[in-house]
């Protein structure tokens, strides 16, 4: 008898949930799939923009306090990225002359090897916004659908 594998199975150790925990990211969250990369900064082509946040829309007079601010300046257009690379690893390589600190030390490029048994706050600069990286799930909205 032959048994045919459809492939893994769905499985919540191979995905990564990050979530703003501070500034403009407060309260957003995205999903880092195994194998996938993303880009975090003030650029809207990121995947995940500071420029995209519902605070920064809000309207012109917050837009231009959040754009005087120092958090918002000390985060580069293409700050960080982050690369899931196997079920236990995670790349983080900044990309700002800002820089990036990750558990509070700040890194060029620095490989996590205990991602889904360790959460990681990683920062934007000294003084941008605080982001966590942990296993989880992401909470979906299904009343849009």
């Amino acid at each position: 008898m032959i048994q045919l594998n459809d492939g893994p199975r769905y499985d919540d150790r191979h995905y990564l949930r990050l979530a703003g925990r501070d500034g403009l990211t407060a309260g957003e969250s995205l999903k880092l799939c195994l194998g996938e990369s993303v880009v975090i900064g003030r650029s809207r082509a990121c995947d995940l923009s500071l420029k995209k946040t519902p605070r920064y829309l809000c309207d012109d007079a917050e837009r231009a306090r959040i754009r005087a601010s120092l958090p918002f300046r000390a985060t580069s257009r293409r700050h960080v990225r982050l690369t899931y690379l196997s079920p236990d690893v995670v790349e983080v390589e900044n990309l700002s002359r800002n820089g990036t600190l990750v558990d509070g030390f700040r890194v060029d490029r620095v490989l996590l090897h205990d991602v889904r048994t360790t959460p990681h706050e990683i920062r934007l600069g000294e003084h941008g916004d605080v982001l966590v990286l942990a296993c989880g799930s992401v909470e979906l909205d299904v009343s849009a659908a």
